[in-house]
């Protein structure tokens, strides 16, 4: 069952990976409108890396399109992302961000035909219900900036796992992109050219990123590169993963970061509480950890 220790490695590398983004948004870079450019220049470096590593494979324009789509939907999904991540608890972020799998599943029989069954259905609206009981929820939800609400942050990460989703459809509809190498050489390519977009066509963003290299430095291109180095780590351990066991079983264990992330939230708030200021009431971490079990339980459902 060496499957199921792939798994939880590639949450917790996915969890770790929301924390570090907590950290450079709130401390290293203080306007996250820039971060997507950063990401944009990693994203190039990671791509080119993993084309020259697969070989140098050249896709079908077809299907090199929708792999730069996905990376463009990415990382314009980044902005809002980050946005939330700066003004909310980390822990709530990665609960939240399982509407991923809603959105997913909703596209997936819209673009390629899949049949929605009534156990998926009951976890659709199991995981849509939590989210709008955590919208509806009173207390204090904001993280390092202490200035989120509640409703904002759900908002911006609606739409953007609404692209990350529309994202994942590209990747399924480029039918001859089958090894993991080719799609994250073409993907990663993608978020290079939506952030140089972003740069070209958005002034604030421009002037974000150049306060943010003022402010950062060198430190901050290699802190996010080598967060984007962990990221495509868990991508990658999680893909393998999904080589050796039951996709549904993995992608439940996967989203065990849900509690992965409240634990790490508390553990990182009483060590480094400069950095990172989850709520640490009991009554809030309850509150989470009921979000975070009834969701759970809809993804159980979407699974099964």
């Amino acid at each position: 069952m060496n499957w199921i220790a792939f798994a939880f490695l590639s949450a917790q590398l996915f969890t770790f990976v929301y924390f570090f983004d907590k950290f450079v948004v709130t401390s290293v870079i203080k306007d996250y409108r820039g971060m997507p450019i950063f990401g944009g220049i990693t994203g190039f470096i990671v791509g080119t890396l993993f084309w020259f590593i697969a070989g140098s494979p050249v896709l079908p324009l077809v299907d090199a399109c929708l792999l730069l789509l996905s990376g463009v939907f990415t990382i314009w999904a980044g902005v809002l992302y980050f946005g939330a991540v700066s003004k909310a608890d980390t822990s709530l972020i990665i609960i939240i961000c399982r509407l991923a799998t809603v959105f997913t599943l909703i596209f997936s029989a819209i673009f390629l035909n899949q049949f929605i069954s009534i156990n998926q259905f009951i976890g659709f609206c199991i995981i849509l219900l939590s989210i709008l009981g955590i919208s509806l929820s009173k207390g204090k939800h904001t993280g390092a900036n202490g200035n989120g609400n509640i409703k904002s942050v759900i908002w911006r990460l609606m739409i953007a796992n609404l692209m990350w989703s529309l994202a994942s459809i590209f990747v399924g509809l480029a039918l001859n992109a089958t090894q993991f190498s080719h799609i994250l050489s073409y993907e990663s390519w993608g978020i290079g050219l939506g952030g140089l977009l972003m740069f070209i066509f958005l002034p604030n963003v421009r002037n974000a990123f150049f306060s943010g290299v003022k402010q950062g430095g060198i430190k901050s291109f290699a802190l996010i590169f080598t967060n984007e180095i962990i990221f495509v780590t868990a991508k990658s351990v999680q893909f393998y993963t999904f080589t050796l066991g039951p996709i549904a079983l993995v992608s439940v264990i996967t989203d065990t970061q849900v509690f992965m992330g409240i634990i790490l939230g508390i553990v990182l708030s009483l060590l480094f509480p400069k950095h990172f200021k989850e709520n640490l009431s009991l009554k809030h971490i309850a509150g989470k950890l009921v979000w975070g079990v009834l969701i759970f339980i809809g993804i159980l459902f979407v699974n099964s």
